[in-house]
């Protein structure tokens, strides 16, 4: 499935929420449940979507695991590094950064949107992408829970380990 404003699904990115997205996965889960009478749930999200499935894990009928690959645990680090990129690519492009974060900023006070790396973001979006932090404890926690990274030397960021402190003292976790 597609979450709102994304893919072949209805609505404008510029219009997505969080709160819609984490509805989305709630639904689409609950909607598996119903039309094939499977048993087990699980839901996995890779960064963005890992959390959007932590976040909506909750509201899912008898959720059976969930596994976060590279979740954002951080928002604002995650829109800082995508402004950067859009930087970059500004400057790789044209030879220099042609957009500061306040001139997007009146930008998108001006016309509700601002562009981010290739993406639209509302005002609404932009800011709960800022305020999202999932890094601190937010029991219950589904019965299995699998937290992934992809690292070249092997280590699990110290942001990834604190997270999954706080979900193994609610439940068992493993990392990988």
């Amino acid at each position: 499935f597609d979450l709102s404003g994304c893919g072949d699904s209805f609505g404008r990115f510029r219009d997505a929420t969080i709160a819609q997205w984490r509805r989305d996965i709630v639904t689409a889960a609950n909607l598996l449940r119903r039309e094939t009478g499977c048993e087990e749930i699980s839901l996995l999200g890779l960064r963005l979507g890992a959390t959007l499935c932590w976040l909506g894990r909750n509201e899912v009928d008898d959720l059976n695991a969930v596994v976060l690959w590279e979740p954002v645990l951080s928002g604002r680090k995650y829109v800082d590094t995508l402004w950067r990129r859009k930087l970059i690519k500004e400057m790789m492009t044209a030879g220099r950064g042609r957009t500061s974060f306040e001139a997007a900023r009146a930008e998108l006070e001006q016309t509700g949107f601002v562009d981010l790396d290739g993406w639209d973001l509302g005002k609404t979006l932009l800011d709960e992408l800022i305020e999202l932090d999932i890094g601190k404890p937010a029991p219950p926690c589904p019965k299995r829970t699998l937290a992934l990274q992809i690292v070249f030397n092997g280590k699990v960021s110290k942001e990834l380990n604190a997270f999954a402190g706080t979900v193994r003292d609610r439940k068992s976790t493993r990392l990988n």
